[in-house]
C-alpha cells in the first residue's frame, strides 16, 4: 500500500498539483488585477494571465514535476506544454464567458477560470506524464 501511495506517478501528480496551485494563485491575482484594477474585459484578462502563467508553469514543472526530462526534446516538451495551456485557455475562456454573462461580480471572472481550469487540469497531467515526458515515468 504504502509502495502505491509513493509511486512515481502519484508522486509526479503532487508535485504537478502545487506547481498547479502556485500558477493558479498567480492567474487569478492577474486576472483580477486585469479585469478589477486596469479595466480589461474579462475575457481579455483571462488570456493574458493564462499566457503569463504559462510560463511561469513550464519552468517550474521542468524544475520540480519532470526532473531530468531530455534537454533534446526541449522544443517539442515547450509546444506540448503550449498547446495543453491553449486547451485550458479555450475551456476557461468558455467558462469565464458563460459565468460573467450570469453573474454580475467582480469575482465572477476568477469563479470562470477557476472552474475552466479544474476541468481541464487531469487531462493537463495526464498527456503532459504518459506523452509528453514518458521518459520520467519509466
Amino acid at each position: 500500500m504504502n509502495e502505491t501511495l509513493g509511486s512515481p506517478t502519484r508522486q509526479r501528480a503532487a508535485r504537478f498539483l502545487c506547481v498547479t496551485v502556485i500558477t493558479a494563485g498567480l492567474g487569478q491575482f492577474l486576472i483580477l488585477l486585469f479585469f478589477a484594477g486596469f479595466g480589461w474585459p474579462a475575457v481579455v484578462a483571462n488570456a493574458v494571465a493564462v499566457l503569463i502563467v504559462a510560463i511561469v508553469g513550464f519552468i517550474l514543472s521542468l524544475k520540480f514535476v519532470w526532473v531530468g526530462s531530455d534537454p533534446s526534446a526541449r522544443t517539442m516538451q515547450i509546444g506540448a506544454f503550449f498547446a495543453m495551456s491553449v486547451l485550458g485557455l479555450l475551456v476557461s475562456t468558455a467558462t469565464v464567458r458563460f459565468v460573467t454573462e450570469r453573474v454580475d461580480h467582480v469575482l465572477a471572472a476568477n469563479v470562470g477560470s477557476f472552474l475552466g481550469y479544474g476541468i481541464a487540469w487531469l487531462m493537463r497531467f495526464f498527456v503532459l506524464d504518459r506523452v509528453i515526458f514518458r521518459a520520467q515515468a519509466s
